[in-house]
């Protein structure tokens, strides 16, 4: 949770700093060159911001076969645990055959 809060610190420290360097001052009328870049940190940036993210989610090595085979060996994991702490242990070998969606 507290990294919501730094999070949030940042961002609110990095919206004035560049509302500073773009030379805003409250309760007056902007210039030109504070409304351009106003306009700058509220539409370029953020659209590099998303061209720089995509590019690291497609080259993310994360497909359905590997997803799958994940989610398999927690499964597993989660049911050696299960067992683990109860005294029911009557046949179970330790491997699952297919994808079990164990709720814990």
């Amino acid at each position: 949770m507290h990294v919501y809060f730094i999070g949030w610190a940042i961002g609110t420290a990095l919206t004035g700093w560049l509302l500073s360097v773009f030379g805003f001052k409250a309760n007056i009328v902007q210039s030109p060159e504070t409304i351009n870049g106003i306009k700058l940190f509220l539409s370029f940036l953020p659209a590099i911001a998303c061209i720089i993210s995509a590019v690291f989610i497609f080259f993310y090595p994360l497909y359905e076969k590997k997803v799958m085979k994940m989610n398999i060996e927690l499964d597993e994991k989660k049911m050696d645990n299960y067992l683990s702490q109860s005294s029911v242990r009557k046949g179970y070998t330790g491997k699952l055959s297919y994808p079990l969606k164990f709720p814990i």
